[in-house]
């Protein structure tokens, strides 16, 4: 046949995690002969290494309301769902895919991948699951969401625990583990001071993080500290906090594994992208995980603080800050080898069977 076509659609709105997975999969399918495309509107993608092989449909942009809901990005299209849902199922059409593989949500956002799911029926729909928080819950009464979810014959495990094997909400589908979709760590620069290397992910409330550890900080004046702003993070507020003491670097740009190869340790929220790059270093982390509804990161902190010199601390609590301080005064923060509990080829592991789903045209699983 010829080389299999594979669309990833990625339903972002804020945060990267969603667009940065599909990536790293898509460079792996391009590695196995596959064509890739992508389909998202994320308003970052020009500021991500995006291999110039994969062809490209920006969406136009959404922002989040204060109730939860998804509307033009300045207010200037009354059903901004329903345009992006025309531009997904034209492009569907135009590149003709045999696979769309979907991230975390199977009905897109706002619920804009139904039509396609309803429409194009010459396409395989994959789902791909990172973690179950903020899944929608069935059984549904509507039947073209039955129908829609019905279109996915596989499910994707891309999760550290086999969270997709409890998943009741596509009962038929046949699920593959695949293993945590992550790059490894860059090797470790040599360094003379003690360093905290503070990171937000996307950055969103980024400040208030980082006021937990320059507070935790203010009786080690002998440390160095360095603040990632992060793409969707206030930089003027970082920087503010960071006048706040001295020997502080403001990284306005940079990744994860960039920043933290000089560090002592790291301090950071408790993202899928950001999580899996950390733990598979030798650094101790201290994770402040986000806490909003229906977050993944409050799970993934619990379970990834059971490995070696890996703290999680809860940012609701007051002594917050004076907790932080003790790990960092106390603690032995020496490097540790840490042996992971799950697999973290997930990228590849996922290419190969989203590949191998097309050539046999059959589910996979025994």
């Amino acid at each position: 046949m010829t080389s299999p076509r594979i669309l990833f659609y990625c339903h972002n709105a804020i945060g990267l995690g969603h667009v940065i997975r599909s990536l790293r999969i898509a460079d792996a399918a391009l590695h196995d002969g596959a064509r890739c495309a992508i389909v998202t509107g994320c308003r970052s993608l020009p500021s991500l290494d995006v291999d110039s092989r994969i062809d490209v449909e920006i969406l136009p942009p959404v922002r989040i309301d204060d109730a939860g809901r998804p509307v033009a990005l300045l207010d200037d299209v009354p059903d901004i769902i329903a345009v992006r849902s025309r531009r997904i199922a034209d492009f569907i059409s135009r590149w003709r895919p045999h696979a769309v593989v979907v991230d975390h949500h199977p009905f897109g956002l706002g619920g804009e991948l139904v039509g396609s799911l309803d429409t194009n029926a010459d396409a395989r729909f994959i789902l791909g699951i990172p973690y179950v928080e903020a899944l929608p819950v069935g059984p549904f009464r509507n039947p073209q969401l039955r129908a829609a979810l019905a279109r996915y014959t596989e499910i994707l495990d891309y999760s550290d625990d086999g969270a997709s094997a409890s998943v009741a909400l596509i009962p038929s589908a046949v699920i593959t583990r695949v293993g945590v979709v992550c790059r490894p760590p860059l090797p470790p620069l040599p360094t003379d001071v003690r360093r905290v290397v503070a990171l937000a992910g996307g950055g969103q409330a980024a400040a208030d993080l980082y006021r937990i550890v320059i507070d935790a900080m203010r009786n080690l004046p002998d440390w160095h500290l360095r603040l990632v702003v992060g793409p969707f993070g206030d930089a003027h507020a970082v920087e503010t906090l960071a006048r706040e003491r001295g020997d502080v670097e403001v990284w306005n740009r940079g990744t994860a594994e960039e920043a933290v190869r000089d560090a002592t340790v790291v301090v950071s929220r408790c993202g899928y992208n950001t999580a899996y790059a950390l733990v598979q270093s030798a650094l101790p982390i201290v994770f402040l995980p986000q806490r909003l509804p229906a977050d993944d990161q409050i799970a993934r902190a619990g379970r990834l603080s059971e490995l070696p010199k890996i703290w999680n601390l809860d940012t609701r609590d007051p002594d917050v800050s004076a907790q932080l301080a003790r790990v960092l005064h106390d603690a032995d923060l020496t490097p540790v080898a840490r042996t992971l509990p799950f697999a973290i080829d997930g990228a590849h592991a996922a290419a190969r069977e989203i590949v191998r789903m097309i050539v046999d045209k059959r589910p996979s699983g025994p």
